[in-house]
């Protein structure tokens, strides 16, 4: 299930979708319709989105690289702009029998749920075979960076609590 999510489009949502396809400021330009010096100045926030420009955006884009992030919690919504740079298909708050997922990644039956204070424990389900159980910001971003590809030496983390 895919929709377009379009209310606005931030500078580093705009240089995501730029960088995910792979395409140098002058390419991204001819895409959308304005110069490459432009596109840097959206990019570093000099210059607003306009409502065309971010459409150009998603029409160049392929799906699931034409979502943009409408996710308002900052921990969500940084799992939620790793997976459309990185092209990976999901639905958010995904109900699959009684258990609910922050993520679903259909292609690899894998739910990803933010713990929040108490919650109990979940179970696989018919849709879901693996679960990613994330406490707190810091792990969130670790499972940002595995889907980035980064290493996560990169994060100086106190703790990290990550359940497969």
């Amino acid at each position: 299930m895919w929709i377009k999510l379009l209310k606005s489009m931030s500078p580093s949502e705009f240089r995501a979708i730029r960088l995910a396809l792979g395409l140098t400021q002058a390419d991204f330009a001819d895409a959308v319709g304005v110069t490459r010096t432009y596109v840097g100045l959206l990019e570093r926030g000099q210059k607003p989105i306009s409502r065309r420009i971010a459409d150009a955006a998603i029409r160049a884009t392929p799906k699931p690289l034409n979502l943009i992030s409408a996710e308002t919690d900052p921990i969500l919504r940084e799992i939620e702009l790793t997976l459309i740079r990185r092209g990976i298909s999901f639905e958010k708050n995904f109900q699959s029998e009684s258990e609910i997922f922050d993520f679903f990644l259909n292609e690899f039956s894998l739910g990803i749920v933010i713990q929040r204070d108490h919650m109990t424990a979940l179970r696989k389900t018919r849709d879901v075979r693996d679960i990613i159980v994330a406490n707190g910001k810091l792990a969130a971003e670790a499972i940002s960076m595995l889907i980035d590809g980064k290493s996560l030496r990169l994060l100086k983390p106190k703790s990290i609590s990550i359940k497969i």
